[in-house]
């Protein structure tokens, strides 16, 4: 799937909405890790990535 293309937006405010009635909110990093997804700026990966060291680093 596109990460640019506007189904994918869609498709992640979505997953975002279900995250939240689950009382899972990502926090602003994460979702600004997101943006940049969609902008082309970043990867899926290093977004991934990005989270996993703010939890290790005891940021989340």
């Amino acid at each position: 799937m596109d990460v640019q293309s506007e189904e994918f937006r869609q498709e992640m405010k979505s997953e975002i909405g279900s995250l939240a009635l689950e009382g899972l909110i990502p926090d602003a990093q994460a979702l600004a890790d997101l943006e940049l997804v969609m902008q082309g700026k970043l990867t899926i990966e290093q977004a991934k990535q990005n989270v996993f060291d703010r939890i290790r680093n005891g940021k989340v």
